[in-house]
Order: structure tokens, then C-alpha cells, then sequence
């Protein structure tokens, strides 16, 4: 095949004899891919799928799987899916690309299993927009982001010290990598690029996805991470004023609106006595939006935070945002708001115990769940629910998960729910957990070391019985003889617990539980 117009280049992707069907299970696990688009997702030129029959066809008959004319002045990406980089050519004008991104995980639902180890690597292809010269006072900034099985796309902006936005795109693409070329003058002052991701897990399915980013300046990698739902990332000259200095400690609160650019946002949030809350910026600012404050201990020992609409508001859509303080992450969720469900507050800080006087009255204690994620591969990370109710009824919860953690645990990251519950209940109280094969497959194991669960404060442990009858999770009665201490340990995790009343706890997989 050859090109008639001058202003274009054959583009041409084939297997190698490195390809054969015999490395692939039986049946071929699913189509490869080839996707052509811009790198700024404003084109999606074609995408064609190709099963293992065609696969051996291509190579019984040593043709290509794809012949595509492109115009030389623009820049295209070129995704593969599955086969591994070593398995496929991609050239442009007849030079071979050496230089492919990848591979990045892909996640693929197969007769219901789900397989781990394919994935999709990209090349870039012509000479327009591809590559760009900054002027001598400009800093080439650069971003590589990837959403991968489901996050529905990623946002992000340049925001300065004063909280203006200079930069931004939100890019709806999944399986598909993204890049970003721009100068920016950054003097000598402090901007962040802030990142997040769009996408919400099925609450009631397993559900498993990659988001990954790269951010570099003038060509140096400043931050990477192949696992996030919001990110911040210092760029110029930031020394002493982000992160926070060693003897404070930062509390980040990031924001993003999934919804219509264009639609003011009637929401405010504040954190009274910590730091001073205000109204959100005008439609016109991008999104996502991240405000950081660093504390004196004291202060951050424990506080409280609340979103809510503006009073008399009509408004009725759900918004995405988190909580930081210091490393640990007190809520990462989607929340719809509307009238009848106008704020939602988050108790944050290690010592809330301390203030139940100012935070939960007498008829309530301060509930802690603490635990760390192990340091493994984002898509082996499985949802983990765990819910507080009564022992009389499992299914009232006081404490979901679910109202803390919408998506799925970062690996490698802290987590900490701090509520008031009721302290008005009797009788006994339990703690529930998937079986050992479910602690293992259904992805319990993303817990790392221990965990922990506190009534005002106290920490104590008991051992748990396997009970079938609750679809093959243990069940550990504690305290019910005498609403004593007591501890639960598992495997490698140590569960604590401690109530001066009687409430059941419940920690599971999706798999274990449909609630």
C-alpha cells in the first residue's frame, strides 16, 4: 500500500516472529486491539479488533494487521492491546517506533474470571505536536496519564499559590493513554499540578482498574505513581511552602465535580477553628480543585470538616472529594447532595476521644477503624467493605465503608473512619471477615500487617470462629459474657476492638456479602 498525498505517511502495525498462539491460552483470552487517535483525545481516528483466528491468519499470510495513510504534520497515538511489545512492529514512513510507552495494565472480564497479566503499550507517530520548544523563560511541562478497566477518564490543572488556574483538561478514555504538552512560565514561584480520576466501583461486584500518571518538567520526571484518585504535585520553586515543614502536619482536602463545567457548584465547606472555609471558585475555574493547611499537632489531634450546600439551594448532583490529614486518607468518596441530604461531616484526627464533649454527645463514642494497604500491584487491589450494626440486626448499620471509600484502597496507603455511634446498645457484639480462601482470593490480603478498631480509645482482641451460616466468613462473639476487652486475630492482620456497649462489626469482600 502506498500513500497518494504527499502531506501523509504509511502507517503500518504487524506481528513479529516473536508472535505465536501457543504463548496465549486456549481459547485466545480476548481481541487484540489497535486504536488510533490524538494523544489529547480530541480524534479517535479508528479502532479495530482482531481474534486469535485473525491473528494466525496475519501471520500464515505475513500481512499486516493494520495499513493506515496519516498526515504527517499531525501527531496520532497507536494503542496495542494484549500483545506484549516484543510481539509487534509499528512504523511510520517506513521507520520502525522504538520508543513505545508501556505496557500498562488492562483488565479484562473473561467467562467471568478476570486476568491480570495483559496489557496495552502505545507509540507515537508523526512530526506535528508530538514534541514542543518552550521559549528561553518557559519550563516544557509534560503529563502521561492512564485509566485502565473502567475509571472513566482523568482531570487535571495547573493551579498557582493563589489559587488561580492557568492549565487544565478532563479526558474521557479508558484503555487509552493520554499526553500533555505545554509551556509554562513559572518564575520563581510555586504551582501545583492536581490531579484526579472519574469512576465509580459497582458497589455490590469485584471490581479492579489501573489509573497511572506522569508528570515531568523540562524533561525530568518530578512525580509518578501507578495507583491514585487524586494526586498533588509541586512544581517551581516550592521549598517551605508545600509539603508542610516536619513540625506541622498537612491536611489536604481535594475536589472534583464529575458533572457540567458549566454549572456553579452551591457548595461550601469548612473546618471550624482550623482552617477558614470558603465558597467554591466560579464555573469558569477548572476542576479539580485541592487546599491544603498545615497544623500544629494540637489542632490536628482532632477536628471536624463539612461539606454542604448553600442554604435554599435546589441543587441535586453528586461530587467527588477527599480527605487527607497528614498520610492518612479519612474519606475518598462520591457524594450525591441534594435537599434532604444537604452536608456530610468527616471526623479527622488520632485523638478524637479526647474531645468527646465537643464532637459526640453522651449518648454516642468515638469509633475508629485503622488500617494500612499492602504494597502490591493496583490491579490485584479488590473492594473491602466492613459495616458497624447492631448485634440484634446485621444488616442496620450505623458505619459503612461504602460512605468512606467509594472506589477502591490505594496500595500502600493509610486509612483511618473516625464516627460517633450510638453507645445506648446492649447485649453481645461481633466481628465478621471473609473465610481463609476468601481472605486470600477476595483480596483481604490487600491489608497490611494490622488493623485496628477503637471505642473511645480502648483497643482490645478475641479469636473468630468460621460461621457457614453467614456465606463462609468468621464470626467472633466479643464481650457478651460480661462486655469485657477482648481481640480478634487473623492470619497476618491483628483486629482490635473495644466497646463499652454491644454492636457487631463486619468487615468483608464484595464477593462475601451483597448488601
Amino acid at each position: 500500500m502506498a500513500c497518494n498525498d504527499a502531506a501523509q505517511s504509511l502507517l503500518m502495525v504487524g506481528l513479529t516472529p516473536a508472535f505465536s498462539l501457543v504463548n496465549y491460552p486456549t481459547p485466545f483470552p480476548t481481541d487484540v486491539q489497535v486504536s488510533v487517535y490524538k494523544p489529547d483525545g480530541s480524534e479517535y481516528l479508528l479502532s479495530k479488533f482482531f481474534n486469535g483466528t485473525a491473528l494466525d491468519d496475519a501471520v500464515a499470510s505475513n500481512e499486516n494487521l493494520l495499513e493506515e495513510c496519516l498526515p504527517i504534520d499531525d501527531c496520532w497515538m497507536v494503542g496495542v492491546s494484549i500483545l506484549d511489545p516484543s510481539e509487534y512492529t509499528v512504523s511510520f514512513g517506513g521507520v520502525t517506533i522504538e520508543d513505545a510507552k508501556g505496557p500498562f495494565p488492562l483488565i479484562q472480564s473473561v467467562y467471568d474470571e478476570y486476568v491480570y497479566d495483559y496489557g496495552v503499550s502505545f507509540a507515537s507517530v508523526g512530526e506535528g505536536a508530538c514534541t514542543k520548544t518552550c521559549a528561553d523563560d518557559e519550563s516544557l511541562l509534560e503529563l502521561e496519564l492512564f485509566s485502565g478497566g473502567g475509571v472513566g477518564g482523568q482531570t487535571w490543572t495547573v493551579q498557582d499559590a493563589n489559587g488561580s488556574n492557568s492549565l487544565g483538561d478532563f479526558y474521557r478514555g479508558d484503555d487509552l493513554l493520554y499526553l500533555s504538552s505545554e509551556c509554562i512560565s513559572l518564575g520563581n514561584s510555586c504551582s501545583e499540578v492536581i490531579l484526579a480520576i472519574n469512576g465509580n466501583a459497582p458497589q455490590n461486584a469485584p471490581f479492579k482498574f489501573s489509573s497511572s500518571y506522569k508528570v515531568s518538567l523540562d524533561g525530568q520526571l518530578v512525580s509518578e505513581s501507578d495507583s491514585y484518585t487524586f494526586a498533588s504535585v509541586p512544581i517551581g520553586s516550592c521549598d517551605g511552602v508545600m509539603p508542610c515543614p516536619s513540625d506541622q502536619v498537612q491536611f489536604d482536602f481535594f475536589f472534583f465535580d464529575p458533572n457540567d463545567p458549566d454549572v456553579a457548584i452551591p457548595l461550601t465547606w469548612s473546618a471550624p477553628g482550623v482552617v477558614e472555609g470558603f465558597s467554591f471558585p466560579p464555573s469558569d475555574v477548572a476542576p479539580p480543585i485541592h487546599t491544603m493547611a498545615c497544623l500544629s499537632p494540637d489542632v490536628a489531634s482532632c477536628f471536624e470538616f463539612t461539606l454542604a450546600l448553600d442554604d435554599g439551594s435546589d441543587y441535586n448532583g453528586f461530587v467527588r472529594y477527599q480527605l487527607r490529614l497528614g498520610d492518612t486518607i479519612y474519606r475518598d468518596t462520591y457524594h450525591s447532595f441534594e435537599a434532604t441530604n444537604p452536608s456530610e461531616t468527616t471526623l479527622l484526627g488520632t485523638a478524637c476521644q479526647d474531645s468527646t464533649s465537643t464532637y459526640c454527645d453522651e449518648s454516642n463514642a468515638v469509633f475508629e477503624v485503622n488500617f494500612a494497604t499492602a504494597d502490591v500491584s493496583p490491579v490485584q487491589a479488590e473492594p473491602i467493605y466492613f459495616w458497624l450494626s447492631p448485634e440484634y440486626n446485621r444488616f442496620e448499620s450505623v458505619l459503612s465503608s461504602s460512605e468512606y471509600f467509594s472506589d477502591f484502597y490505594v496500595p500502600n496507603q493509610q486509612y483511618s473512619v473516625v464516627q460517633c455511634v450510638p453507645n445506648t446498645i446492649t447485649d453481645c457484639y461481633n466481628f465478621y471477615i471473609g473465610d481463609d480462601d476468601g481472605v486470600e482470593s477476595n483480596g483481604l490480603g490487600l491489608i497490611n500487617d494490622e488493623y485496628t478498631l477503637k471505642l473511645d480509645g480502648d483497643l482490645v482482641t478475641a479469636e473468630g470462629t468460621l460461621e457457614t451460616e453467614y456465606n463462609d466468613t468468621l464470626v467472633t462473639p466479643v464481650g457478651c459474657s460480661d462486655n469485657s476487652s477482648a481481640a480478634v486475630f487473623f492470619s497476618t492482620s491483628t483486629i482490635a476492638l473495644s466497646f463499652s456497649t454491644c454492636v457487631w462489626l463486619v468487615i468483608a469482600t464484595a464477593e462475601s456479602f451483597v448488601f
